[in-house]
């Protein structure tokens, strides 16, 4: 059994990728991409990421 990765989870919650990208207020898929090749999303992104999902009433894996 394999690990999930999380931005696939992510960008699952948020709805793909342009989605997630507007949540976060950022405009380049490039950015998520490389957290996708990368395996993980970068610790000082998360508080972007929190506050977009409260903003949408998402709730967050705890593993993000």
């Amino acid at each position: 059994m394999g690990t999930v990765n999380p931005v696939s989870e992510l960008l699952d919650l948020f709805g793909g990728l342009r989605p997630t990208l507007r949540a976060i207020g950022e405009k380049h898929p490039n950015l998520i991409q490389n957290w996708e090749k990368a395996g993980y999303i970068p610790k000082y992104r998360r508080p972007q990421i929190t506050a977009a999902a409260r903003k949408k009433r998402l709730q967050l894996p705890a593993e993000l």
